[in-house]
């Protein structure tokens, strides 16, 4: 069995977001890839690239490392949820009005 995820942003610490093509290839998960094993490793960000850019941008552009993306998963299989209680306090503190 090989490799099922496709990688297509590198994070500055050396991680990766990446495709998940285990379930879909025509419209695959968004998963965080940590090259140590860190907490968010295999957290899906979304369940298509759609669904993870446009939480992402509705929470209010975060950041792509995992500390910056995983206040606003609510577990490892939810993906960004840009209405949660974190996202409403985090466009508060950066004053976005959405």
């Amino acid at each position: 069995m090989g490799n099922t995820k496709l990688g297509f942003m590198n994070v500055p610490n050396g991680d990766v977001i990446a495709f998940d093509m285990k379930e879909s290839e025509i419209n695959p998960s968004v998963v965080y890839l940590s090259h140590d094993d860190g907490e968010g490793h295999g957290y899906i960000l979304g369940k298509d690239f759609n669904t993870y850019l446009e939480q992402l941008l509705l929470v209010g552009a975060c950041g792509n490392a995992d500390w910056q993306m995983l206040p606003f998963c609510l577990d490892a299989q939810s993906g960004i949820v840009s209405d949660c209680e974190n996202a409403k306090e985090y466009r508060k503190l950066i004053g976005l009005q959405i």
